[in-house]
């Protein structure tokens, strides 16, 4: 795999296959390779966070179901109260 640093041609890295060990990249990219680590680190934090986002949205999408559901019971439970109002006054 050649990694593209957004330089010229003669400056991209072939990185090969990532098999635990440093890629190997010419002496004085250090901070090349830095930069890379921190990207990754970041990618990782971002993921992080869209999970946690995720799991926020399904909690919050689990508790307005329960409150739907709750609205609806309520409101079945006061449409049989209300029969059975006018039913007692038609007697």
């Amino acid at each position: 795999m050649v990694l593209n640093l957004g330089k010229s041609e003669n400056e991209n890295f072939d990185v090969g296959v990532f098999s635990g060990a440093y890629p190997a990249f010419p002496p004085g990219s250090f901070f090349l390779f830095l930069k890379l680590i921190l990207k990754s680190q970041r990618a990782q934090e971002v993921d992080a966070l869209r999970n946690e986002i995720e799991e926020y949205r399904l909690r919050c999408a689990s508790e307005a179901q329960k409150i739907k559901d709750d609205v609806e019971a309520k409101v079945r439970n006061l449409d049989i109260m209300e029969r059975e109002a006018i039913d007692a006054l038609k007697v």
